[in-house]
């Protein structure tokens, strides 16, 4: 059961009771040991980003969930939770960083989309525009080998 309140004049719901979400965001997660000890930690080929979106894949598909705790608190050093008008992303300006985002991108959709789904006109220009990216900020950077290999 969810109610509506205003927050700065904006309309938000609130959830009075805790519901089950794909996966947790890292910034505010706990995670049960005996699921890590089974999935595995975060993945090694990700920095930065989506290293959560991988290992909740991995809790997914070994058959655990994860659940939204409606009653936490969570506070978070970068402010990430700010109004999403007010955050500065000039962070995606820096190569190091596209390069991180595109290769990591490329990692989730193949190890975790079916091929059919890749295909499908629309993802697959968006695949490609990823793959041109990744291979430039590689470039750039002198990572293509490395890039490849993961």
């Amino acid at each position: 059961m969810e109610c509506s309140r205003y927050r700065n004049g904006k309309k938000y719901h609130v959830l009075e009771e805790n519901i089950e979400i794909f996966g947790a965001c890292a910034a505010a997660a706990l995670y049960r040991t005996d699921v890590l000890v089974k999935t595995g930690f975060f993945d090694s080929d990700f920095f930065a980003i989506y290293e959560d979106v991988d290992l909740s894949w991995k809790i997914r598909l070994a058959g655990f969930k994860s659940v939204l705790a409606v009653k936490s608190i969570v506070y978070h050093k970068r402010n990430i939770s700010k109004d999403v008008s007010k955050i500065n992303f000039d962070w995606i300006k820096n190569d190091l960083k596209r390069y991180h985002l595109t290769k990591n991108m490329l990692i989730l959709a193949i190890r975790y989309h079916p091929s059919l789904f890749l295909l499908r006109p629309l993802y697959l220009i968006k695949l490609i525009l990823t793959l041109l990216g990744c291979s430039y900020y590689s470039l750039r950077l002198g990572k293509i080998r490395k890039t490849f290999k993961v």
